[in-house]
């Protein structure tokens, strides 16, 4: 099944409603799953545009369909639910067509970084253990580099064209077709969807194992933090393999928007596609934001509709002048870029540091926190380590080491009686 151009936009039908404060009443927990997400909302923009890549357009009502499709095609390769589908691609349309039916069928997506190669890749697909592998074409020599001890998964398909040719073990045929679709697997909010891999700045690459529902809840409260309302057009040249892009996705899907995908990066194009494409959010992360800045100033700087732009990790210093330039804030995110809670707001250059505002449900605590160590409700196997929140991570390594008991739960579990001082109850595998 090919999608066709020429969709309608949401964003001519954008009634200005901010709809990710409807998202908790209109999907109930069992419903945040892509799956009923998609169905539902595909019932309700029906035609109109959710993806835009280059010339090709997917209708809300397609996308379903596609991801439907997608799942069948996995499946017909021997894919089942808690599969892991290995995924090295850039931002392409197959990248969301992999993605979708994973999600659609129960299996676990792995995107991974096109840039690893060696030991990096081998230690990815190592710890993940896929039993496919999606590569588009030109990044099939990456795979000729793993380690020897590292076997290919039994079946790779490749996407595009290019790429230098070369003998593996096991088949290697082209990405399958789209055929017919199958019904959604019966997916919980817990299961896991993606396997999103750390950088690995602190040692090898942690794979973060994202459920369902934590994709769902980034596409409410990110768009709650940019202020995202039904029809707007987000626009994002990051790459899809990196949780900033899926988020805005997700964004787009919950909220009746568009979502526009460009190849790459470029700081001379930036404006000039962010205008062709009438977006109105943009997605930029610290050195892009300093990239944009440094080009030639030009009498376009403020022709766009940009109304926010997610500025994840641009120094304070920047804010200031990218606003003054461009007329359009840079919004901040804190937290994991895998788990990305976003406790996000703007921040002037005069308040560096500053961390927005609390999430529904989330309460501060002390500057000077006790942390508290414990294995069982009991106090006698707790400890109380004073030190500040900067310097967390030290006293939990000073908390007795315990063993759990056998059979139990490996961890610490939070206690009922507390501290002289304000605790924050820690949850550690290792004290």
């Amino acid at each position: 099944m090919r999608v066709r151009a020429g969709d309608s936009n949401v964003s001519g039908q954008r009634s200005g409603r901010p709809i990710w404060s409807e998202a908790a009443e209109r999907f109930p927990p069992a419903d945040r799953i892509l799956s009923t997400v998609l169905i539902r909302q595909a019932a309700q923009y029906g035609d109109g545009t959710l993806l835009v890549f280059g010339k090709t357009r997917w209708s809300y009502a397609e996308t379903a369909s596609i991801a439907a499709a997608s799942a069948a095609r996995l499946m017909r390769a021997g894919i089942r639910a808690g599969d892991r589908v290995a995924l090295i691609c850039s931002n392409r349309p197959e990248f969301l067509e992999v993605y979708l039916g994973c999600a659609w069928m129960g299996a676990v997506c792995v995107p991974i970084n096109t840039a690893l190669r060696g030991i990096q890749l081998s230690h990815i697909l190592r710890n993940s253990g896929p039993k496919l592998l999606v590569v588009e074409a030109p990044f099939m020599p990456a795979v000729a580099t793993l380690e020897s001890d590292v076997a290919p998964p039994g079946v790779i398909w490749t996407i595009g064209e290019g790429g230098e040719p070369f003998s593996m073990p096991g088949p290697i045929a082209p990405l399958p077709p789209l055929g017919e679709g199958v019904p959604p697997a019966q997916a919980r909010p817990g299961d896991t969807v993606a396997i999103l891999y750390t950088s690995g700045t602190t040692g090898p690459s942690k794979g973060v194992c994202c459920p369902q529902a934590q994709m769902f809840w980034w596409g409410v409260y990110s768009a709650r933090a940019l202020g995202i309302v039904e029809g707007d057009v987000l626009f994002t040249t990051l790459p899809l393999f990196h949780t900033n892009a899926l988020n805005a996705f997700y964004q787009a899907l919950l909220n009746g928007c568009t979502y526009v995908l460009e190849p790459k990066f470029s700081a001379s194009g930036f404006w000039a596609a962010a205008r062709r494409h009438r977006a109105t959010v943009g997605y930029l992360l610290g050195a892009m934001a300093v990239m944009l800045l440094a080009q030639p100033p030009s009498e376009n700087d403020t022709a766009h509709q940009l109304r926010v732009v997610l500025g994840g990790g641009v120094p304070g210093r920047f804010h200031g002048p990218f606003l003054a330039r461009f007329d359009v804030p840079l919004l901040d995110g804190y937290g994991s870029t895998e788990t990305n809670f976003v406790f996000a707001s703007p921040i002037p250059s005069d308040r560096p540091g500053t961390m927005g505002y609390l999430a529904d449900g989330v309460e501060p605590v002390s500057s000077i926190p006790t942390i508290r160590c414990c294995r069982t409700a009991s106090p006698a196997n707790c400890c109380c380590v004073r030190a500040s929140r900067s310097h967390s991570r030290r006293a939990i390594s000073e908390c007795p080491r315990r063993r759990s008991r056998p059979g139990g739960i490996s961890g610490f579990t939070p206690v009922t009686s507390s501290c002289a001082t304000p605790t924050v109850t820690i949850i550690s595998p290792t004290g």
